[in-house]
């Protein structure tokens, strides 16, 4: 199929009134706990479920496999347009959504609205079958997460909210990131983004893990918090999800889907360099100085490469802490 297709936008449309609808229907669940990233995972769900997969764009992206929502100038925050009634295809029905959510998948529908969404994702990526990136995928889960609720604490005025040993969970998990990234030729210059979060970012964590801090104050770091966030998410994981995007994404949107990868690929090391400058600067007052070293930071590019492992074999050989760690992809081409 070439070209958007004029029927993407509105069967999301379509999906996403039902499923809201469903989720009213049913007993013990709340859309007020239907997040974004949950109704996707369900959006897509339907669209697989009932055989029109052939009339959306999918990617592989920031929170696993996702259906977007059409062609980027033609894509709103709320969708309001439905399926056209004189249209003469076999796309699911109004009724067919909502039956099939209600009916056929109510305990899926009910598991994700009610399960913590980290915790959802982690079981969707381990339980689902021939998975490309799943190890990527569960590597970079816990610092998102750990860092999410730390925001999160911040926000709610709870200290209770931060997250233990967070600085163990990014010393691990940025080790496992990199291994797992380094098996994927695609990846082969994202490690060295990987290891210039993680020593920038120790002095920080280590502070909050050391923190004393009461339920009065805590609100007050929530600009440094939230830096802190976006250095590893938009800075290091959205690295990784431009490129696992740009080599997965099909449909009748994907030429645009893969024009706007390949300008926020171009345009990511900046992205990383402008990230760390924000955290620095909310860091400016605290007892400890963030630093990193850009002359590590290679220029990004959209790869074109298999969504498998290509070099597992060879990483095994490789201890954790050998500088080699971060070029042995890019030296095995």
């Amino acid at each position: 199929m070439d070209g958007p297709s004029f029927l993407e936008e509105p069967l999301f449309g379509t999906i996403d009134t039902q499923l809201t609808d469903a989720v009213d229907e049913l007993p013990d669940i709340s859309k007020d706990d239907l997040d974004s990233i949950t109704r996707q995972k369900l959006r897509l769900d339907v669209v697989e479920g009932l055989g029109a997969t052939e009339y959306v764009t999918t990617q592989y992206y920031l929170h696993g496999k996702v259906a977007p929502k059409g062609k980027e100038n033609n894509r709103s925050g709320n969708v309001d347009l439905h399926l056209p009634s004189t249209v003469d295809s076999d796309l699911p029905s109004d009724e067919a959504i909502f039956t099939y959510l209600t009916d056929e998948r109510s305990d899926y529908v009910t598991e994700a609205v009610n399960t913590d969404t980290f915790e959802w994702l982690e079981g969707h990526y381990e339980s689902a079958d021939e998975y490309h990136f799943r190890d990527v995928y569960l590597a970079a889960l816990p610092i998102y997460r750990d860092l999410y609720r730390l925001r999160a604490a911040t926000i709610e005025r709870n200290p209770n909210f931060v997250p233990a040993d967070l600085e163990q969970t990014v010393l691990d998990q940025s080790l496992e990131l990199k291994r797992a990234l380094n098996r994927y030729s695609m990846f082969r210059d994202i490690p060295p983004y990987v290891t210039e979060f993680k020593n920038s970012v120790l002095p920080a964590v280590r502070w909050v893990d050391s923190a004393d801090l009461n339920e009065q104050e805590i609100l007050e770091y929530y600009d440094f918090t939230d830096r802190l966030y976006k250095l590893f998410y938009d800075g290091v994981w959205k690295a990784c999800g431009q490129q696992m995007s740009y080599t997965t994404v099909e449909g009748p949107s994907a030429e645009d889907t893969i024009d706007r990868r390949k300008r926020e690929i171009d345009q990511q090391k900046t992205t990383f360099e402008l990230m760390f400058d924000r955290l620095e600067m909310e860091t400016d007052d605290f007892e400890f100085d963030l630093s990193v070293n850009t002359d590590r930071l290679p220029e990004l590019e959209p790869i074109d490469a298999d969504p498998e492992p290509e070099l597992a074999e060879e990483l095994d050989t490789v201890a954790r802490d050998d500088p080699a760690f971060d070029v042995l992809a890019k030296n095995n081409e």
